[in-house]
C-alpha cells in the first residue's frame, strides 16, 4: 500500500509510467492481482489522488501523442481494479472511440518507409533501430493501436451494458487479433514522430505471446508474460478462439516445443457468480522433459485463475 501512495513530492511524468514500484502501472497491477479492488477503503483512499486527477484530465483528442497521453494510461489502470467514477469511464469510452475509429481501417501500414524515415531529422541514437509511426498517422490518430495498458483496461467497459461500446471494443480487438498485425507491429515500443522536436516511445505492445510458436513462452523461461496477458484477454469474447489457440498447448501438451502438458488434468471451474472467472485447476508439471532423464517430472497442484467470458470449453 505505500507503494501505492508515494510520500510528496510527485512527479506528473512518473505518477502513471515507468519501472518505479510506486508507479501505478506496477503497484496498483500488484495489488490487483492479489484480489485488492475499488471496494475496498484502503485503496479507494490510496487511489484519491488519481481519482481526482482524472477529474481534470484534457479533453479531445483522448490519444493524443503528448505527455497528455499517460492520462488513458491511468484511467485504464483505475477501471481494471474495478473504479466506475465518471470521469475515469467517460475518459476510457473515449479513447475507445479513437482506437476503433482507427482499427476500422484495418491498416497495418503505420511505419515510415525508408524515404519517409530518411526526411526525419533528430532521430535519437537510441531509436536508430526502432520502427517509426507514419507522420500522417501519428498526427491525427496519435496512440493510434491499442496498447497492452488497453487490453488491461477496456473489459472494464463491459460493465455499461452499452452494445455500442461493446461492438466497438470487438472490433479493437479483432483488429490486433491478426496475422498481419503481428507481422508488422514492433516489438515492445515503437516510436511515433517528432511532436515539438521530440521523439516519443509507444508501447508496450498488446501482441499475443506464443501467436506463431505456442510453445516459445514456456521454453524461455517467459512463462510469466504469458500468463499475465492471458488474464487480460480472456476477458473478450471477440477473443475466444486466439485466447483458447493460446493457453491449449499448455493445458494439453499439444505443442511441439513441449514434451508433456504444463497442466496435467486440467478442469475448468466457475469460480465466481458475478464476475465469471474460471479456475483453471490440474498438476502443473515440470515444462520439458530433463535431458538425458527418464524418470517423469514432478506434478504440483495448481490453480491459475483465469477471467473468462462465460461460454468458454477447454
Amino acid at each position: 500500500m505505500r507503494n501505492l501512495q508515494p510520500a510528496p513530492p510527485r512527479s506528473r511524468f512518473v505518477d502513471e509510467h515507468g519501472s518505479f514500484g510506486t508507479c501505478l502501472e506496477n503497484a496498483l497491477l500488484k495489488a490487483v492481482q492479489l484480489g485488492l479492488h475499488a471496494g475496498l477503503p484502503p485503496l479507494a483512499d490510496a487511489m484519491a489522488y488519481y481519482l481526482n486527477k482524472a477529474k481534470q484530465l484534457p479533453g479531445k483528442p483522448y490519444r493524443s501523442r503528448t505527455i497528455a497521453s499517460i492520462h488513458w494510461l491511468g484511467c485504464s489502470l483505475l477501471a481494471c481494479a474495478g473504479f466506475t467514477d465518471s470521469a475515469v469511464i467517460g475518459y476510457l469510452r473515449e479513447s475507445l472511440h479513437e482506437l476503433y475509429i482507427f482499427a476500422l481501417k484495418g491498416s497495418c501500414d503505420i511505419y515510415c518507409d525508408e524515404e519517409e524515415r530518411a526526411a526525419l531529422k533528430g532521430i535519437p541514437s537510441v531509436y536508430k533501430d526502432r520502427k517509426i509511426i507514419k507522420s500522417g498517422i501519428a498526427n491525427v490518430h496519435g496512440f493510434c493501436y491499442p496498447l497492452i495498458y488497453d487490453i488491461v483496461g477496456l473489459s472494464s467497459l463491459y460493465r455499461l451494458g452499452d452494445p455500442e461500446a461493446d461492438q466497438q471494443i470487438d472490433a479493437v480487438i479483432r483488429y490486433i487479433s491478426t496475422d498481419a498485425f503481428h507481422n508488422t507491429v514492433a516489438d515492445g515500443y515503437g516510436v511515433l514522430p517528432p511532436y515539438q522536436r521530440k521523439y516519443h516511445m509507444m508501447g508496450w505492445d498488446p501482441k499475443y505471446p506464443d501467436w506463431f510458436n505456442a510453445g516459445d513462452h514456456m521454453e524461455n523461461a517467459n512463462a510469466s508474460k504469458l500468463l499475465f496477458f492471458a488474464l487480460y484477454i480472456g476477458k473478450y469474447p471477440a477473443a475466444r478462439c486466439f485466447f483458447l489457440s493460446m493457453v491449449s498447448p499448455y493445458l494439453h501438451g499439444s505443442s511441439s516445443h513441449i514434451a508433456r502438458p504444463l497442466i496435467h488434468n486440467a478442469r475448468l471451474i466457475p469460480f465466481h457468480p458475478h464476475r465469471r472467472p474460471f479456475l483453471i485447476q490440474g498438476d502443473l508439471r515440470h515444462r520439458m522433459k530433463p535431458r538425458g532423464q527418464q524418470q517423469p517430472p514432478k506434478a504440483v497442484a495448481v490453480d491459475v485463475v483465469f477471467a473468462l467470458p462465460s461460454g468458454f470449453r477447454i
